[in-house]
């Protein structure tokens, strides 16, 4: 099993009841058949859903299979390929396969997809569905591609009773985070006014990267990420990430800066820490941004990108397969970044509860939440308090992380809560999200999105809309909101 494939074995599991040992195998043994309309290519959002759908299947589900014959195809395969070198993407012969039609056709397969604007049109039962629209806003196409590939990904396992469900034929529109409500307004071709700031370039930022490119959006937008792409587990979600990113270990930046090489949208990266990006702003270094997007995956970070209080915070997040969108508005009456990731409350933290439980230093449970797959050694194990050995000895060689989990598992862990890691379309949608409320914020749209709002694919795609959360009375956004308004005001006069 290649470590890129072992990334989604506590999800699979989840969701299908199966070993931990047997889960992801499942996936790398499915076989897909992807397939489109031939008008679908003639379109851009047609050719965006299909693009985008096969990049996400490909990083969960490499024995994806093209049907189609064409010179878009040809190109599709080579992607394919550069993400993962064992893909055979123009191979015939498969067993069984999941059946994908996109782009309007024939209902004879178990997945279809199609978009119509801002709008998503999936089926995870194979309903035949209209043409995929011909217009220049493609973000339903790549919300209907990361929908489309959640059901793929359903279809190829086993699952557990309450997963046992595929989305009837859904119209699901990314300007009204659930079915079409009205007409939705044009987008055109989008223009940055400002110079926003993306903080987390990861999985999320390069799906936000990648659909703001695929918007042909223009304009200039500030990527921040320390990160590199020196693991293999990157593949399995990054949209932008190829092998060759990999045996490289390519700057996340740079992989935004590749995206939009051929359009007019340009990016300044910055291979840097956030806390040095923040200090250049404060100092009048860097100009003070009024539209910010994170893309973080630490509480901490968005505490501390917050406090540069920009007129509009948005913020994305998932969590196995549950995604979430964030909007603040400046010294408004609802919670800001601050209020939704306050400091934990009194008790040990994750960390020191398996110190505490394991005989483990704390710097070495951190050390494995970082790096999940490194192996539990014989010198960590000897170390281990006595109730704990016989347990660590079963583990000895298996990942680091596994232990910890059949730790977690004798009893109650106060502070223990993890969650599991992400699949890539539940990234990618997350993307979108944050990609669509940047444009919104950009154009002067009015949003639906007045607070927070979440959903799980893999779950439902119910009709539970966005919703407001009030501010917290110990933050920042209250105690200290005069300071807040003084401190807006001279970032705007520095303009």
């Amino acid at each position: 099993m290649r470590e890129r494939d072992d990334r989604h074995r506590e999800l699979v599991s989840e969701v299908s009841g199966l070993p931990e040992a047997d889960a992801a195998r499942y996936l790398t043994s499915a076989h897909i058949v992807l397939a489109w309309a031939t008008d679908a290519e003639r379109t851009r959002a047609g050719r965006a859903l299909v693009r985008t759908a096969a990049n996400l299947i490909v990083r969960f589900a490499p024995g994806i299979r093209i049907a189609n014959r064409s010179c878009f195809a040809t190109e599709v395969a080579e992607l394919l390929r550069q993400i993962d070198s064992s893909a055979r993407p123009m191979s015939t012969a498969v067993i069984d396969p999941v059946l994908v039609q996109l782009g309007g056709g024939p209902a004879n397969c178990h997945v279809s997809g199609s978009a119509d604007g801002w709008t998503a049109i999936v089926s995870g039962t194979g309903d035949a569905l209209p043409p995929v629209t011909d217009t220049s806003n493609v973000l339903g196409a790549h919300a209907a591609a990361a929908i489309v590939a959640s059901e793929v990904f359903r279809h190829a396992l086993p699952l557990r009773e309450e997963f046992q469900w595929h989305a009837p034929l859904t119209r699901y529109s990314v300007f009204d985070y659930g079915a079409p409500e009205s007409a939705a307004p044009e987008v055109g071709t989008p223009q940055l006014r400002t110079v926003p700031l993306l903080v987390g370039v990861g999985a999320i930022g390069q799906a936000s990267i990648d659909t703001l490119a695929s918007l042909r959006t223009t304009g200039t937008i500030r990527c921040v990420d320390k990160g590199y792409v020196d693991d293999a587990t990157n593949l399995n979600r990054s949209v932008l990430a190829l092998e060759q990113d990999l045996a490289t270990s390519s700057p996340k930046v740079d992989l935004a800066t590749r995206r939009v090489a051929d359009s007019d949208l340009r990016v300044i990266p910055h291979l840097e820490e956030l806390s040095s990006v923040l200090a250049k702003i404060n100092d009048g270094g860097i100009p003070w941004p009024t539209v910010v997007a994170s893309a973080l995956d630490s509480p901490e970070d968005r505490r501390t990108l917050q406090g540069i209080w920009p007129d509009v915070t948005l913020d994305a997040a998932t969590g196995g397969s549950m995604v979430q969108i964030f909007r603040y508005i400046a010294e408004s009456e609802t919670a800001c970044l601050r209020c939704l990731h306050a400091p934990a409350a009194s008790g040990p933290s994750y960390e020191q509860t398996m110190a505490d439980r394991t005989g483990m230093s704390v710097a070495e449970v951190a050390e494995a939440l970082a790096q999940p797959l490194s192996p539990l050694e014989e010198s960590t194990v000897n170390r281990m308090k006595p109730d704990v050995r016989a347990l660590a000895e079963e583990h000895l060689g298996s990942d680091i992380c596994g232990f910890l989990s059949a730790v977690e598992a004798l009893g109650d862990a106060p502070g223990s809560e993890r969650r599991l890691v992400s699949v890539s379309f539940a990234s990618y949608l997350a993307g979108v999200f944050l990609a669509a409320e940047l444009v919104k914020a950009e154009l002067g749209i009015d949003t639906r999105l007045i607070g927070r709002y979440h959903i799980d694919p893999l779950a439902n795609l119910g009709p539970e809309g966005p919703f407001t959360q009030g501010r917290r009375a110990s933050c920042f956004c209250v105690t200290r909101a005069r300071q807040v308004s003084l401190y807006r005001r001279e970032m705007v006069g520095r303009g």
